[in-house]
């Protein structure tokens, strides 16, 4: 009977002893499982914070680069603008003071894509812009401006409206690729002339101040 108790308590410790094998690899490959998770979600979570950040740095370059644009547009419509205030204090603007304008905003250093600042007069039999003075100095060969239909209708629109225009891009007088922008000039007295009479506004209309505009 001894030898029974012995043999049945060496068969329990051999059982008891694959169980804790087995167990033991059950453990560990649960914890090799757990392991595998929480690494993977800390990536996950790493993850969507460097995407978040991404996104974060993307959006403030994109509103940065925005309002940069939103500045630099407003300088060169300064630019216009400034022209445009030239010719209403005075009727008569000289060769001479339309360059010491030029000189005095310091267009080449300030905004060095300004190519240069034209005055184009408006003749009304012709319907076309022709040249008349522009800085830096020198007139191209290609003097005569605007011929094209649809130009001469932007032109005469800015005319009656009083508001600027943007051309397409195209080949400039200067023989670059760019834009032009023109704001309407008129005689001093056209001033009292309301927006609404178009009539009295095409008689006093002088022309356009035109920005060329390199791309």
């Amino acid at each position: 009977m001894e030898r029974d108790l012995s043999s049945s308590t060496v068969q329990m410790e051999r059982d008891n002893g694959l169980g804790g094998v087995r167990l033991s690899r059950w453990l560990v490959h649960g914890l090799v499982l757990l392991g595998s998770v929480v690494t993977l979600t800390a990536w996950l979570t790493v993850g969507d914070r460097l995407a978040a950040d991404a996104q974060a740095r993307f959006t403030a370059f994109g509103e940065a680069r925005e309002q940069l644009f939103e500045r630099h547009v407003r300088r060169v419509l300064d630019v216009g603008l400034s022209y445009q205030g030239l010719f209403l204090a005075s009727e008569d603007v000289s060769a001479e003071e339309f360059r010491t304008h030029f000189d005095i905003l310091r267009v080449r250093d300030h905004l060095p894509e300004i190519l240069s600042v034209r005055l184009d007069t408006w003749d009304p039999v012709q319907r076309r812009l022709s040249m008349h003075y522009r800085e830096p100095g020198g007139v191209p060969a290609a003097a005569d401006l605007w011929a094209d239909p649809r130009r001469v209708q932007a032109t005469e629109a800015a005319r009656d409206g009083r508001f600027g225009v943007l051309t397409a891009p195209h080949r400039l007088p200067d023989g670059s690729e760019g834009v032009e922008f023109g704001l309407p000039v008129y005689r001093e007295s056209g001033s009292g002339a309301g927006t609404g009479r178009a009539a009295p506004q095409r008689a006093l209309f002088r022309g356009l101040v035109q920005l060329s505009i390199d791309l």
